[in-house]
């Protein structure tokens, strides 16, 4: 998590998401999928 406080101590918008029947690894498919389309669309509110 001190990424995530990073994030939010620099003012940068950010969520924290915990998929607690998985651990460091998304081993659910569907855990994946989410947290693959999560991060395209934070990265896609940020150009360039």
């Amino acid at each position: 998590m001190p990424l995530y406080q990073d994030m939010l101590d620099r003012k940068v918008s950010a969520e924290l998401v915990i998929y607690p029947q998985d651990a460091h690894i998304l081993n659910e498919p569907v855990h994946r999928i989410t947290a693959a389309n999560r991060t395209a669309d934070w990265f896609g509110r940020y150009p360039g």
